[in-house]
This record gives structure tokens, C-alpha cells and sequence, in this order.
């Protein structure tokens, strides 16, 4: 085994070693010899005890007689002809002997040791600091020396979260260590173009493209209005002027009241003074034969009675998804109206409300209407098509009277009575479906309907039956 480990090394090792000693403390035994050792020579003449003490500053931690058997056993020295022991400038051990001579500072020889370390751990006070201020150590397995090395940047684990760019903002990503909560905003994106509807938004005086993103505006102009009623460059139907709006009895809500305006095609604004339009009064456009179609807004709950009464050019009419009231006669006489749809909001459809629309062809009759009145879709010569909401309980006298194209009607489960003459004179209709709860027909509810060749009555209904496509009541006498 080759020998050629100078002191110089051994005390600059022991330094090291002590350099760890906060973290890992050397052991203390209690037997270190403070008294001379017992030895069989003479050792007066030398000051074996202040080179051991200043061994021992460099790192040596043995005993003194460890220390003197050390010099003597691996530098084959008789200790009793050692006249001095000394340390130059650098720290090294320089053996002085009787004779003169100054030996070689080799203290003693080993093979190199080789360390195997383990793996490196996290020190215990990186907690609160980042991770490039880390400390990481790790152990030899065979001497314990401790290797330290210090964090990276690398030693973070980045979560990343992307705020995508919007026509007013960057996009970037947002980086936050899991570990030490470093945050980083890195990777910016340009803000994007705007990105404008493909169609007009519009007020009671502007129009204008607007920014799917931001409250940009592009191609905001002023309203041109036509005699229809209706912007020349948006092509939307403004606010019209001409509509006549009131103040209610106890200033909660606005109404309208009349119309003094030119335009055929009207909307009714859904404010008035900052008050919501909650109804068109009675007789507001009555007999008025200037307007063709109406848009009514959702703040109306409230159609009155003959509200558009003989608007004889009236040919459509778009009714807001609030109102719970159509007044009686509110759409009689409107020849030219062509189809209506009834939203769900409505309750009441009033007496006469649609009588004599003789260019009706369709109506849809929403789920929340529990009343039909009285001749309410009477001479509607042109109507072909009825959709009864599954709510309407009452089906009033004469309310299909005379709809001679109607060619089936379904009557749901929710009804209970069929007025008097309801579809009397129906020449075209051919079948009807009764529900199981209609517990009152009223005389001549189907009389003149001389295609009537089919009614059934659901098997559930306690009162009435179907024999043959014939209507029976249900002990089949009449």
C-alpha cells in the first residue's frame, strides 16, 4: 500500500471535519488524557503537551498519548530522541531530534480513501427561503464526511397558469414554485385586434358595432329613421316618435296611452322617465290604420282592452315575454294580422281578443294561459292551426266559432269546460282529441262541422267516451 499522506493533509482534514461540527458534533467520550501518558522514556526535554494542544486547534481529536503513539508507531521515531516539536507558518509539524536532524514532515501513510456518498437531502432550514438559497448535504457512508452544495433555479417546480391576450391586455404566463411560492409572470403574448359583432347594437339614438371583448365601438353612427320606422343604415327598429306615454295614478310605472306619430312599424320603449312601461291602455291605437307591425317589450304585463282595435294594416305583433293580460277585443278586427305566438307569461286571453283576424293562419297559445275567452278567436276564417297550452282550463263560447280552414284541434288534459258553440261552424274540421279532465261540454260545441268525422275521448275521462268517432257521455245515452 503506497505511503505519502503528509500532516499538512491529516490537519487540514481535521479542520474540515470540524467545519460540520454545528450539525454533526464530534463524539466526546470523557476519556481524553490531560496527564502525561506512561511511557518507558524519557520525555522531559519535550513539549509533547503544547504540540498536542496545538494539534488538537488544528483538528487532531485524539488523546495526548494517541497523539504520541501516532508520531512514534507510523514514523518509526524513538520518542526519547526527539529534542523538539515544533509548527512553521503553514501550520505543518516539524520533529527536531537530539542529533540534529529534522526529520521529513510525513506524519503517517494510508491508501486514498474514496467516498461513497448517499443522496442528497434537503436541509431543514430551507423552509422559508427560496429554492436557489437552498442547502442540500450529503453523508459518506463509510467516514461521514458531509458534502454541501448550495440550490439552482432548476431546483424550483413551477406551476403555470395562461391568462390568454384580450383586445385590451397581454396574455402571459403566470409561474408559482410549489415549493418556495417564487412567482413569475413570463411568456407575454401582444394584445389582439378587437373583435367586433357581425351585427348593429343599437339605442334610442346610436348604432354601432360592438367589441365582443371590450366596450369598443366601431361604426357608431346616428340613427336615420325611414317612415317604416326603421334605422336606413342598422336597418333595427328604433324607439319610435309619435307614441304618447303617461305616468300611472301612483307614479310607479308609465303606460302607453296613444299614437300621433307617421312610422308603420313601431316598438314601444320599455322606459318612460325612468319609469318601466308596464301597459298599453285601453284603446291606445285604436282604429289606427298607419301601423304595420308592433314590438311590444317585456316591461308590458298589460294589454288593454281594444289596444290595437281595427289596426286594420296590422300584420305582425311580437308580444313581450311579461305579459300575464290580452284585454278584450285587444286585437279584434286587425284583418291584415297574419300569425301571433302567446307567450308563456300569459294567463288571460280576453273576450273577442283576436275575433275577425280573418288573415290569421296560425296561433300558438302559451302553457301558462288558463282561460280562452268568449269568441276570442271567432271568424278567424283563415286559421288552420291552433296550439292549446297544456294549462287552459276553460275553452269559452264560441272561441273557434266559424274558423272554417281549422282541420284538427287536440284539447289537453288541463281542460275542464268546452264552451257553447266553441267550434261551431268549423266546416273543415275533420277529427278532435278530448282530454281526460273535460268534464262540461256546452251545447252545439261542435254543431255545423259537417266533415267532423272523428272524436276521441281519452279512457280516463269519468264523463264523456268516444263510440265509433262518436261523442257519447260515459253511460252512452246522449
Amino acid at each position: 500500500m503506497a505511503k505519502k499522506l503528509i500532516l499538512f493533509f491529516l490537519l487540514l482534514s481535521a479542520v474540515a471535519l470540524t467545519s460540520c461540527a454545528n450539525m454533526f458534533p464530534p463524539p466526546n467520550n470523557g476519556n481524553q488524557q490531560t496527564t502525561k501518558p506512561e511511557t518507558e522514556f524519557d520525555y522531559d526535554n519535550v513539549s509533547f503537551e503544547s504540540a498536542y494542544a496545538k494539534a488538537q486547534e488544528l483538528g487532531f481529536t485524539g488523546t495526548l498519548e494517541e497523539f504520541i503513539e501516532l508520531i512514534r508507531d507510523e514514523n518509526a521515531i524513538d520518542v526519547a530522541t526527539i529534542q523538539e516539536i515544533t509548527f512553521d507558518d503553514q501550520g505543518r509539524m516539524i520533529i527536531v531530534l537530539t542529533d540534529g536532524t529534522v526529520l521529513p514532515i510525513v506524519f503517517f501513510e494510508e491508501e486514498e480513501h474514496q467516498h461513497t456518498y448517499g443522496e442528497w437531502k434537503s436541509y431543514a432550514g430551507n423552509a422559508d427561503v427560496s429554492c436557489e438559497e437552498h442547502l442540500f448535504y450529503r453523508i459518506c457512508t463509510e467516514c461521514h464526511t458531509i458534502e454541501w452544495k448550495s440550490g439552482t433555479y432548476d431546483n424550483h417546480t413551477f406551476d403555470t397558469v395562461t391568462t390568454d391576450a384580450t383586445c385590451t391586455t397581454q396574455g402571459y404566463d403566470t409561474k408559482t414554485c410549489s415549493i418556495c411560492g417564487l412567482v413569475e409572470v413570463t411568456n407575454y403574448t401582444p394584445v389582439k385586434a378587437h373583435a367586433f359583432a357581425a351585427t348593429y347594437s343599437y339605442d334610442d339614438s346610436f348604432h354601432w358595432f360592438a367589441c365582443t371583448g371590450c366596450d369598443a365601438k366601431s361604426g357608431y353612427g346616428e340613427h336615420s329613421i325611414d317612415r317604416t320606422g326603421h334605422c336606413t343604415t342598422c336597418y333595427q327598429p328604433a324607439p319610435s316618435e309619435g307614441i304618447v306615454y303617461g305616468v300611472s295614478v301612483g307614479g310607479t310605472y308609465a303606460e302607453v296611452l296613444g299614437y300621433a306619430g307617421a312610422a308603420t312599424k313601431i316598438e314601444i320603449a320599455d322606459t318612460y322617465n325612468g319609469l318601466p312601461v308596464r301597459a298599453i291602455y285601453q284603446s291606445a291605437f285604436y282604429n289606427n290604420d298607419t301601423i304595420t307591425s308592433v314590438i311590444i317589450p317585456d316591461s308590458v304585463t298589460t294589454i288593454g282592452d281594444e289596444a290595437f282595435y281595427k289596426c286594420s294594416n296590422l300584420t305582425s305583433v311580437s308580444i313581450g315575454n311579461s305579459v300575464t293580460t290580452i284585454g278584450n277585443y285587444a286585437f279584434a278586427f286587425c284583418y291584415k294580422l297574419t300569425s301571433v305566438t302567446i307567450p308563456d307569461s300569459v294567463t288571460t286571453i280576453g273576450d273577442q281578443a283576436f275575433r275577425s283576424c280573418s288573415k290569421l293562419t296560425s296561433v300558438s297559445i302559451g302553457n301558462s294561459v288558463t282561460t280562452i275567452g268568449a269568441s276570442a278567436f271567432e271568424y278567424c276564417y283563415s286559421l288552420t292551426s291552433v296550439t292549446i297550452g297544456n294549462s287552459v282550463t276553460t275553452i269559452g263560447s264560441s272561441a273557434f266559432y266559424d274558423c272554417d280552414r281549422l282541420t284538427s284541434v287536440s284539447i289537453p288534459d288541463s281542460v275542464t269546460t268546452i264552451g257553447e258553440g266553441a267550434f261551431e261552424s268549423c266546416s273543415k274540421l275533420t277529427s278532435v282529441s278530448i282530454g281526460n279532465s273535460v268534464t262540461t261540454i256546452g251545447d252545439d260545441a261542435f254543431y255545423d262541422c259537417t266533415n267532423l268525422t272523428s272524436i276521441t275521448v281519452e279512457p280516463e275521462n269519468e264523463y264523456y267516451q268516444s263510440i265509433d268517432g262518436n261523442l257519447y257521455s260515459k253511460d252512452g245515452k246522449t
